[in-house]
């Protein structure tokens, strides 16, 4: 199992946060397993080629709750990172992403039956890349810019729905379903008007604060779900972690994403049912019309003699 974190480190190396003493406090604790772990920074990305993935944006804008994350690529870099190490993988290994921070996140540096967890967390989902969900009843909706979910979802209601996925933790198993979900989350953080903090067309009612790479994320793993592709389950992702705490399990009732699911499904069937009833009645009338021209004249005709016969 290999576990890989992001730290930034401050001047003189780059503008983000320091977090190096969560660095020093996570590698002592990780020394302690026996896990190959690797910590990513801004500096050795630059000098490894990857500097558009840290690039300095100077206005954090709708990212209002994440400081100085704009100076730091706004975290483009998450998939990036994760595939340079699935890289160094067999196929069939395991690849856990989590956030540096561990003098604000405890939990982050609690490693207590670690590897197991890993692995049964996979299990419950299901699926060899794993996201949890963040707060319960906390939508895509409310932290999105618009113009990903117009750009990219392949149902925009249904996305906009989508429980919001919180990218503190990734957890995945070498695969090519793995390695295709990665490139693609990589294309997309490298466009601006998607991984930036700048507001592009009319945010939605219930929007609150934007949180990029998460939010394009759940963008892509929602047409996943919505497809049904690769056998991703219907009710994925069914797991939060209270407190950011993998032990602090909740299992989501799975009802409300099969309801979701169903009823955009049902929505677009009735949709394309009633389109479909018009078609085939105007192309009935179209071969018919003579026929229905002459029944019809010869109702009025009818109609028209019996009324002059009753006059009589």
């Amino acid at each position: 199992m290999h576990y890989i974190s992001f730290c930034s480190e401050g001047e003189p190396n780059d503008r983000g946060l320091d977090l190096s003493e969560s660095r020093k406090i996570l590698g002592e604790s990780l020394d302690k397993t026996d896990m190959k772990y690797f910590f990513y920074t801004p500096k050795f990305m630059r000098e490894s080629g990857y500097g558009e993935f840290v690039k300095e944006h100077e206005n954090a804008g709708l990212v209002s709750m994440n400081p100085n994350m704009n100076l730091v690529g706004f975290c483009a870099w998450k998939p990036l990172i994760m595939l340079l190490e699935l890289e160094k993988m067999k196929d069939g290994d395991i690849l856990v992403y989590r956030d540096c921070n561990c003098k604000k996140y405890n939990v982050f540096n609690d490693f207590t039956n670690f590897e197991n967890t890993i692995r049964n967390i996979l299990k419950k989902a299901k699926f060899d890349f794993f996201i949890p969900q963040d707060e319960p009843d906390v939508n895509l909706g409310k932290h999105c810019k618009s113009n990903i979910i117009d750009d990219l979802a392949i149902n925009k209601e249904f996305t906009r729905q989508f429980p919001l996925l919180i990218a503190n933790i990734i957890i995945c198993r070498k695969s090519k379903i793995v390695i295709e979900i990665l490139e693609e989350w990589k294309k997309y953080c490298l466009v601006d008007e998607y991984i930036n903090g700048e507001q592009y067309g009319d945010l939605y009612k219930e929007f609150r604060w934007f949180t990029p790479e998460q939010s394009i994320l759940t963008v892509i793993i929602s047409n996943y779900v919505f497809e049904g592709k690769h056998n991703i389950p219907k009710t994925y992702p069914n797991i939060i972690f209270k407190n950011r705490d993998i032990n602090n399990q909740i299992i989501v009732d799975e009802r409300k994403i099969v309801e979701s699911f169903t009823n955009s499904m049902s929505y677009d069937y009735r949709q394309f049912n009633f389109l479909t009833f018009i078609v085939v009645t105007l192309f009935i009338v179209f071969l018919n019309y003579k026929k229905i021209y002459l029944n019809a004249k010869k109702l009025l005709v009818f109609k028209k003699n019996k009324c002059k016969v009753q006059v009589i």
